[in-house]
Protein backbone atom coordinates (compact mmCIF):
# COMPACT_ATOMS: atom_id res chain seq x y z
CA UNK A 1 0.00 0.00 0.00
CA UNK A 2 2.87 2.49 0.77
CA UNK A 3 4.42 1.64 -2.41
CA UNK A 4 1.27 2.52 -4.38
CA UNK A 5 0.82 5.79 -2.70
CA UNK A 6 3.81 6.78 -2.91
CA UNK A 7 4.41 5.66 -6.90
CA UNK A 8 0.74 7.12 -7.72
CA UNK A 9 1.13 10.48 -5.74
CA UNK A 10 4.86 11.46 -5.59
CA UNK A 11 6.49 9.27 -8.74
CA UNK A 12 8.45 7.76 -6.14
CA UNK A 13 9.58 3.98 -5.60
CA UNK A 14 10.55 2.66 -2.17
CA UNK A 15 13.52 0.84 -3.85
CA UNK A 16 15.17 4.32 -4.57
CA UNK A 17 14.09 5.77 -1.48
CA UNK A 18 16.21 6.34 1.30
CA UNK A 19 15.50 4.07 4.24
CA UNK A 20 15.21 7.35 6.46
CA UNK A 21 12.72 8.97 4.51
CA UNK A 22 10.97 5.57 4.33
CA UNK A 23 10.53 5.45 7.89
CA UNK A 24 9.58 9.18 8.28
CA UNK A 25 6.32 8.53 6.11
CA UNK A 26 5.11 5.82 7.31
CA UNK A 27 3.94 7.06 10.47
CA UNK A 28 2.44 9.83 8.76
CA UNK A 29 0.56 7.62 5.77
CA UNK A 30 -1.00 5.59 8.86
CA UNK A 31 -1.91 8.31 10.53
CA UNK A 32 -3.94 9.87 7.33
CA UNK A 33 -5.25 6.31 6.85
CA UNK A 34 -6.68 6.19 10.28
CA UNK A 35 -7.72 9.90 11.48
CA UNK A 36 -10.08 10.64 8.86
CA UNK A 37 -13.12 12.61 10.09
CA UNK A 38 -16.55 11.29 9.05
CA UNK A 39 -19.45 12.49 6.68
CA UNK A 40 -22.98 12.40 7.06
CA UNK A 41 -26.08 13.57 4.71
CA UNK A 42 -29.84 13.91 5.05
CA UNK A 43 -32.81 15.37 3.55
CA UNK A 44 -35.51 17.33 6.15
CA UNK A 45 -38.41 18.70 4.56
CA UNK A 46 -40.42 21.49 6.36
CA UNK A 47 -44.15 21.42 6.17
CA UNK A 48 -46.10 24.65 7.19
CA UNK A 49 -50.00 24.92 7.07
CA UNK A 50 -52.07 27.69 7.80
CA UNK A 51 -55.73 27.83 8.11
CA UNK A 52 -57.30 30.87 5.98
CA UNK A 53 -60.78 31.53 5.36
CA UNK A 54 -60.93 29.70 2.08
CA UNK A 55 -59.32 27.22 3.70
CA UNK A 56 -56.05 24.94 4.61
CA UNK A 57 -53.16 26.46 2.62
CA UNK A 58 -49.94 24.67 3.21
CA UNK A 59 -46.21 25.12 2.09
CA UNK A 60 -42.98 22.79 2.51
CA UNK A 61 -39.49 23.39 1.59
CA UNK A 62 -36.73 20.68 1.78
CA UNK A 63 -33.30 21.42 2.93
CA UNK A 64 -30.17 18.86 2.65
CA UNK A 65 -28.15 18.52 5.75
CA UNK A 66 -24.51 18.01 5.54
CA UNK A 67 -22.47 17.13 9.33
CA UNK A 68 -18.72 16.08 9.20
CA UNK A 69 -16.14 15.86 11.73
CA UNK A 70 -12.22 16.34 11.77
CA UNK A 71 -9.79 13.67 11.87
CA UNK A 72 -8.88 14.79 15.29
CA UNK A 73 -5.39 12.80 14.82
CA UNK A 74 -4.17 15.69 11.99
CA UNK A 75 -6.31 18.48 13.21
CA UNK A 76 -5.22 21.36 16.19
CA UNK A 77 -7.13 21.14 19.07
CA UNK A 78 -9.07 24.25 18.50
CA UNK A 79 -10.41 23.09 14.68
CA UNK A 80 -11.87 19.54 15.83
CA UNK A 81 -15.01 19.10 16.48
CA UNK A 82 -18.27 18.72 14.39
CA UNK A 83 -19.43 21.15 11.42
CA UNK A 84 -22.63 21.71 9.69
CA UNK A 85 -23.88 23.09 6.42
CA UNK A 86 -27.34 22.89 4.36
CA UNK A 87 -28.50 23.79 1.39
CA UNK A 88 -31.64 24.59 0.22
CA UNK A 89 -34.84 27.13 0.21
CA UNK A 90 -36.95 28.39 3.04
CA UNK A 91 -40.75 27.34 2.86
CA UNK A 92 -43.03 29.26 1.79
CA UNK A 93 -46.92 29.20 1.59
CA UNK A 94 -49.25 31.03 -0.88
CA UNK A 95 -51.94 32.94 0.76
CA UNK A 96 -53.84 34.47 -2.06
CA UNK A 97 -53.48 38.22 -3.64
CA UNK A 98 -50.05 37.41 -4.09
CA UNK A 99 -49.45 37.41 -0.27
CA UNK A 100 -46.54 35.03 0.66
CA UNK A 101 -45.70 33.24 3.98
CA UNK A 102 -41.70 32.57 4.32
CA UNK A 103 -40.54 30.23 6.84
CA UNK A 104 -36.95 31.48 7.00
CA UNK A 105 -33.87 29.27 6.60
CA UNK A 106 -31.23 28.71 9.73
CA UNK A 107 -30.81 26.80 12.76
CA UNK A 108 -31.56 23.76 10.29
CA UNK A 109 -29.66 21.41 12.68
CA UNK A 110 -30.80 22.21 15.79
CA UNK A 111 -34.39 21.75 14.33
CA UNK A 112 -33.53 18.33 13.90
CA UNK A 113 -32.30 17.60 17.51
CA UNK A 114 -35.14 19.66 18.67
CA UNK A 115 -37.58 17.60 17.04
CA UNK A 116 -35.83 13.67 16.66
CA UNK A 117 -33.16 14.28 19.86
CA UNK A 118 -35.01 10.93 21.50
CA UNK A 119 -33.41 8.83 18.23
CA UNK A 120 -31.43 6.29 19.42
CA UNK A 121 -29.48 6.67 21.24
CA UNK A 122 -30.73 9.90 21.98
CA UNK A 123 -28.94 13.19 21.18
CA UNK A 124 -26.72 14.30 24.38
CA UNK A 125 -27.59 11.41 26.53
CA UNK A 126 -24.42 9.75 26.07
CA UNK A 127 -20.71 11.69 25.80
CA UNK A 128 -18.62 11.70 23.11
CA UNK A 129 -18.09 11.88 19.64
CA UNK A 130 -19.17 8.04 19.23
CA UNK A 131 -22.29 8.77 20.92
CA UNK A 132 -23.20 11.50 18.59
CA UNK A 133 -22.34 9.78 15.22
CA UNK A 134 -24.84 7.01 16.47
CA UNK A 135 -27.43 9.49 16.46
CA UNK A 136 -26.61 10.74 13.05
CA UNK A 137 -26.39 7.35 11.74
CA UNK A 138 -29.99 7.03 12.93
CA UNK A 139 -30.96 10.02 12.04
CA UNK A 140 -29.67 9.14 8.00
CA UNK A 141 -32.17 6.39 8.06
CA UNK A 142 -35.08 7.75 9.84
CA UNK A 143 -37.95 8.36 7.47
CA UNK A 144 -40.62 10.72 9.94
CA UNK A 145 -42.53 13.32 10.29
CA UNK A 146 -43.14 15.25 13.44
CA UNK A 147 -44.38 18.05 14.72
CA UNK A 148 -41.76 20.87 14.89
CA UNK A 149 -41.26 21.90 19.03
CA UNK A 150 -42.31 25.53 19.25
CA UNK A 151 -39.26 26.67 20.37
CA UNK A 152 -37.80 25.88 17.16
CA UNK A 153 -40.05 27.04 14.95
CA UNK A 154 -38.58 29.43 12.14
CA UNK A 155 -38.67 33.08 11.81
CA UNK A 156 -41.53 34.05 9.70
CA UNK A 157 -41.97 36.36 7.20
CA UNK A 158 -44.05 38.51 4.06
CA UNK A 159 -43.52 41.50 1.67
CA UNK A 160 -46.23 43.99 1.70
CA UNK A 161 -44.64 44.12 -1.98
CA UNK A 162 -43.52 40.89 -3.68
CA UNK A 163 -41.40 43.09 -6.14
CA UNK A 164 -39.52 45.08 -3.65
CA UNK A 165 -37.08 43.17 -1.48
CA UNK A 166 -37.21 46.37 1.26
CA UNK A 167 -40.85 45.93 2.12
CA UNK A 168 -40.03 42.64 3.55
CA UNK A 169 -42.22 42.48 7.48
CA UNK A 170 -41.63 40.49 10.30
CA UNK A 171 -44.82 38.13 10.77
CA UNK A 172 -45.69 36.98 14.41
CA UNK A 173 -46.23 33.51 14.18
CA UNK A 174 -48.96 33.68 17.26
CA UNK A 175 -51.23 36.49 15.46
CA UNK A 176 -51.02 35.97 11.69
CA UNK A 177 -54.42 38.05 11.38
CA UNK A 178 -52.69 41.08 12.61
CA UNK A 179 -50.46 40.57 8.99
CA UNK A 180 -53.04 38.67 6.79
CA UNK A 181 -56.47 39.31 8.28
CA UNK A 182 -58.74 37.77 10.44
CA UNK A 183 -59.10 34.26 9.92
CA UNK A 184 -55.39 32.94 9.09
CA UNK A 185 -53.87 31.34 12.06
CA UNK A 186 -50.81 28.53 11.72
CA UNK A 187 -52.48 25.55 11.95
CA UNK A 188 -49.37 23.59 12.12
CA UNK A 189 -45.14 23.43 11.76
CA UNK A 190 -43.95 19.79 11.26
CA UNK A 191 -40.52 18.64 10.20
CA UNK A 192 -39.98 15.42 8.31
CA UNK A 193 -36.91 13.14 7.23
CA UNK A 194 -37.30 12.28 3.83
CA UNK A 195 -35.61 10.71 0.97
CA UNK A 196 -36.90 13.90 -1.42
CA UNK A 197 -34.53 15.84 -3.03
CA UNK A 198 -33.48 19.44 -1.65
CA UNK A 199 -35.87 22.22 -3.10
CA UNK A 200 -34.55 24.07 -5.86
CA UNK A 201 -35.56 26.96 -7.75
CA UNK A 202 -38.87 27.60 -6.30
CA UNK A 203 -38.25 30.73 -4.44
CA UNK A 204 -36.61 32.26 -7.22
CA UNK A 205 -39.85 31.94 -9.13
CA UNK A 206 -41.54 34.00 -6.79
CA UNK A 207 -38.43 36.53 -5.38
CA UNK A 208 -37.52 37.27 -8.79
CA UNK A 209 -34.83 39.52 -7.51
CA UNK A 210 -33.24 37.13 -4.86
CA UNK A 211 -30.81 35.76 -7.64
CA UNK A 212 -29.31 38.92 -8.09
CA UNK A 213 -29.45 40.76 -4.77
CA UNK A 214 -26.45 42.48 -3.10
CA UNK A 215 -26.58 43.32 0.55
CA UNK A 216 -29.46 43.49 2.56
CA UNK A 217 -32.98 43.14 1.64
CA UNK A 218 -33.67 46.10 3.37
CA UNK A 219 -30.59 48.77 3.54
CA UNK A 220 -30.06 51.16 6.01
CA UNK A 221 -27.80 53.75 7.36
CA UNK A 222 -27.60 52.64 10.95
CA UNK A 223 -24.26 51.77 12.30
CA UNK A 224 -24.46 49.84 15.31
CA UNK A 225 -25.72 46.44 15.06
CA UNK A 226 -28.30 46.85 18.72
CA UNK A 227 -30.01 49.96 15.90
CA UNK A 228 -31.41 46.94 13.38
CA UNK A 229 -34.73 46.14 13.11
CA UNK A 230 -34.72 42.22 12.45
CA UNK A 231 -35.31 42.84 8.92
CA UNK A 232 -32.61 45.33 8.49
CA UNK A 233 -30.54 42.15 9.35
CA UNK A 234 -31.75 39.79 6.27
CA UNK A 235 -29.77 38.79 3.50
CA UNK A 236 -30.54 36.33 0.82
CA UNK A 237 -29.31 32.98 2.28
CA UNK A 238 -32.25 33.31 4.77
CA UNK A 239 -34.42 32.20 1.46
CA UNK A 240 -31.89 30.39 -0.90
CA UNK A 241 -28.75 28.21 0.33
CA UNK A 242 -26.95 26.91 -1.91
CA UNK A 243 -23.90 24.61 -1.89
CA UNK A 244 -20.29 26.46 -2.67
CA UNK A 245 -18.98 25.36 -5.60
Amino acid sequence: MLAGFLTQTAGLSLSTMPLALIRALVPLLLLLLTGCGSEWNWNQKLIVTVETPSGPARGEAVVRVNITTTPDAITPPEARGMHSAYTGEAAMVALGEGRYLFALLGAEVQRTIETFGDAPPGFGVKAGKAAVGEWNDTIVAMRERRPLPRRAWPRFVTFADIADPASVQLVDPDDLAATFGPGHRIAAVELELTGEAPTDGAVEKVLGWIGSLKGRLKPTNKKFADELTFEETLYADRFVQRAIK
